[in-house]
């Protein structure tokens, strides 16, 4: 009987990973990093779901839609914020 082939390792999403570093830095640019960061998350996502289990970082790609979404909040309240002041 022939051994069994090893299983492929899994590599993590570099889209996912990418995503983090854009939302953990549209923190500190007022949000707007956050746009390129949930366009990121959502491919990667995409391409987790198609890879056959090849790829992970599903759990951190949501994570990120979600830092994602709150840097938009405050992008857009930081906005209102400063429209306020000019009338």
């Amino acid at each position: 009987m022939a051994p069994e082939a090893p299983a492929p390792a899994q590599k993590t999403s570099a889209l996912a990973i990418w995503s983090l570093v854009l939302n953990g830095l549209g923190l500190f640019s007022y949000g707007i990093l956050s746009i390129p960061g949930i366009i990121c998350s959502i491919v990667a996502l995409t391409r987790i779901r198609r890879s056959g289990g090849q790829l992970r970082g599903r759990g951190l790609a949501i994570a990120d839609i979600v830092i994602s979404g709150l840097g938009l909040l405050l992008l857009i309240w930081l906005g209102l914020e400063d429209l306020s002041h000019l009338c």
